[in-house]
Parts: C-alpha cells; sequence; structure tokens
C-alpha cells in the first residue's frame, strides 16, 4: 500500500531538487524516503522507499516508473503539488504584471505629483525656459502629466536624465532615486501611448484615367482609349492624380467594370 501524508504535507515543505536527473526528485525532509516525482515532461508522481516500499516484491525500477508514478491513488496529491507550485508563483507573476501600471498610476498621486513639480521646478526651469531657451528646449510650456503629446521633447529629456548629464556637473544634482522616478514614469507613459496609438485608416482609392489605360497595356498589351470608358478625372490644382480626389463610388466602379469587360474581349476575342 501507499503511504499516505495527511493534506499533501510531504509535496509541500522544502524540497531537494537533483536538476541532472532524468527525475526530479523532491524529498521531505520529515518523511524521509517518500519522493515526489516530475518527469521532463511535466508528469507528477509520488513514490516510498526503503522501509516505506510496496510490499509485494516490486524493485526499485518497477516502483518508481511502472507502479507508483501512474498510480491513480496518489493523483490528488500531484494535482495538490501543481497547485501549490502555481499558487506560490502568482504574487511575483502579478508583480511583474502591474507593475508598470502601479508605477504610472502612481506618479499621479498628489504628493508624487508635487515631487514632480518640485524637481522639474528646482533643476530645469531655471535654464530651460521660454525666456533662455537653453539646448532649445523650454520645459515650461510642457507637461510631463501628458507626456505623450510631446513625445521628442520628454525623449530627449530621457536621454539626459538617464546618461546624468542633466543637471549639468557643477550644479546642484537631485538624488537618483528622484530621477529614477520621474525617469520611469516618463517612458511608461511613452510606452502606454504608442502601444496604444489610433493610426487611422486609408481608404481605397482607383486609378485615374492615364493610369488605368497604362496598367492594362502593361499586364495585358492592349492599347484602349480610356475616355471612351471612364469619366472625366476631377483636378485639384491642376493634378489628375490627388488621392483625395480619387475615391471610388458605385457608378465609378460600374464604369471601371465595363471598361474591363470590353478589354477582356479585346484580349481574348468574342466566344
Amino acid at each position: 500500500m501507499v503511504k499516505k501524508l495527511r493534506g499533501g504535507r510531504c509535496m509541500q515543505r522544502d524540497v531537494a531538487v537533483q536538476a541532472d536527473h532524468f527525475f526530479e526528485r523532491r524529498i521531505d525532509k520529515k518523511y524521509q524516503g517518500c519522493e515526489v516525482l516530475c518527469d521532463k515532461g511535466g508528469t507528477l508522481g509520488m513514490r516510498v522507499t526503503g522501509d516505506r516500499a510496496i510490499a509485494g516484491g516490486l524493485d526499485d525500477h518497477d516502483n518508481e516508473v511502472g507502479g507508483m508514478r501512474q498510480s491513480g491513488a496518489l493523483s490528488k496529491y500531484a494535482l495538490k503539488l501543481a497547485g501549490a507550485c502555481m499558487l506560490s508563483a502568482l504574487p511575483a507573476t502579478w508583480l511583474a504584471l502591474c507593475a508598470p501600471l502601479a508605477h504610472a498610476e502612481g506618479a499621479t498621486h498628489p504628493n508624487v505629483g508635487e515631487a514632480f513639480d518640485r524637481l522639474i521646478d528646482a533643476y530645469c526651469l531655471s535654464c530651460h525656459n521660454t525666456t533662455d531657451w537653453a539646448g532649445g528646449l523650454a520645459l515650461d510650456i510642457v507637461d510631463w502629466r501628458h507626456a505623450d503629446q510631446d513625445p521628442e521633447i520628454w525623449e530627449h529629456t530621457i536621454g539626459k536624465l538617464r546618461g546624468r548629464l542633466m543637471p549639468p556637473a557643477g550644479q546642484d544634482q537631485p538624488d537618483q532615486a528622484e530621477i529614477d522616478a520621474l525617469v520611469g514614469y516618463l517612458e511608461t507613459s511613452l510606452d502606454a501611448a504608442t502601444t496604444n496609438r489610433h493610426i487611422g485608416h486609408v481608404p481605397l482609392q482607383r486609378l485615374n484615367r492615364t493610369e488605368f489605360a497604362a496598367s492594362v497595356k502593361a499586364l495585358i498589351g492592349v492599347d484602349i482609349d480610356p475616355k471612351e470608358f471612364l469619366p472625366t478625372e476631377i483636378e485639384v490644382e491642376g493634378f489628375d492624380n490627388i488621392a483625395g480626389a480619387l475615391g471610388i463610388s458605385p457608378s465609378f466602379l460600374e464604369q471601371y467594370l465595363s471598361a474591363a469587360r470590353h478589354v477582356a474581349r479585346l484580349a481574348v476575342g468574342e466566344p
């Protein structure tokens, strides 16, 4: 019989792992001789050894591979072990996923916002303002809270702060922790704006008459006069190939289909 341990304690205690073996053996410190097995394919199981081995003459190999590892009686312990491993990983995973969001949201807290304002006022605005324009940069007309509205300015600022080029050497310097906090917020804001940016769309456009005739000639070697099939183009500033004027309406589409049927008859001939 299998030695049952209450509450899966054997599997949830401190374990020693031998990763260089085909089986990882997690050995309970209290219940010596009880091992939890996990092969490289993720199959979980348990076996007992020594004086706790199965009675009936099974050798170690049978005990480990042929018998106990696949025993249904131990499946609930394997599931408990898997569940314990998953639950133990959840806090770290949650923090990793939520850290950037928490960082960005935290900067909107009044105390943090005031700290960023004081940092910029004390170490940046004395030179980078609309009066001095040091380095061609004025931070008194932009807002770090909306860094995504002026990404080039704040990307430039991040580079200077990351390299400790600003404030310049010889000037009063803020704490590195303050710089890191501001830079972290700016980077998170800019990255989020890039991820969520709506790039819009371009409506379907048609060829003008000249382009249509040239395409037919290039594809099937048939010369046509597009004026016989297609309406006069709308010119914009004297040009007839402006994208905004080359939209497709149902009437235009019907005329293009009619021209295509005529071209097909010229190329293939009448049936």
